[in-house]
């Protein structure tokens, strides 16, 4: 092996090693209801609605995975469930 394949196992390890275990305490959701704000230009109210799809239940156990969260954009991957604990990410923004 040459340095370069060395140089891409490292890289490829570190990689690996950032993203692997984050959300361990999460549990997958079909299609699950969420808090929606309504802001019509007097006081906001709130109601519920429903998103399609996979979506993961996670509640985050480090400062790592709260700043992930943070990341995302929200109302798009990242949703307040109407039940429960945690917030709700879209299946294809979480990390491996």
């Amino acid at each position: 092996m040459n340095v370069k394949n060395n140089e891409f196992i490292l890289v490829s390890l570190f990689f690996t090693s950032i993203f692997h275990h984050m959300f361990a305490n999460r549990a997958p959701v079909m299609s699950p209801e969420f808090i929606l704000r309504n802001d019509d230009g007097r006081e906001p109210s709130f109601g519920t609605s429903k998103a399609d799809g996979l979506w993961y239940r996670v509640i985050p156990e480090n400062m790592r995975e709260v700043r992930y969260i943070q990341c995302l954009p929200k109302n798009i991957k990242l949703l307040t469930p109407a039940s429960g604990h945690g917030v709700l990410i879209r299946a294809d923004s979480l990390p491996i």
